[in-house]
């Protein structure tokens, strides 16, 4: 059983950087699969992502019971291609509106207790 981690963010407004940012994605597995072990390593069932013009919505689903913050770590460990890719991705990324200075992907939470 699995539990679901919802982020958003959104991407910058070039529409140039934009459409890098996509290409990565899509080149992903073939010339980054380094970036797949370390969700692997993470015991990341999936990784989803979601786009409306600039927003972003991340689902990150994880064994029932674990929490993010213990798991997430294990996915740059002895990994340094998935901390190279972490940087790049941060120019194309920002907050959505409401962010502090600094912070990009921030967690969304279930509107009711279904």
């Amino acid at each position: 059983e699995w539990e679901h981690t919802l982020l958003t963010a959104n991407l910058v407004a070039d529409t140039a950087l934009q459409n890098q940012y996509l290409q990565y994605h899509a080149a992903q597995f073939e010339k980054w699969p380094e970036i797949a072990q370390g969700f692997c390593n993470g015991r990341f069932q999936q990784l989803l992502l979601y786009k409306n013009g600039r927003q972003l919505v991340l689902v990150i689903s994880t064994p029932k019971g674990e929490s993010l913050e213990k798991l997430n770590p294990k996915t740059t460990e002895n990994n340094p291609k998935m901390d190279e890719w972490n940087a790049l991705m941060k120019k194309y990324q920002e907050g959505i509106e409401g962010t502090k200075p600094g912070e990009v992907w921030v967690f969304l939470a279930p509107a009711v207790g279904l």
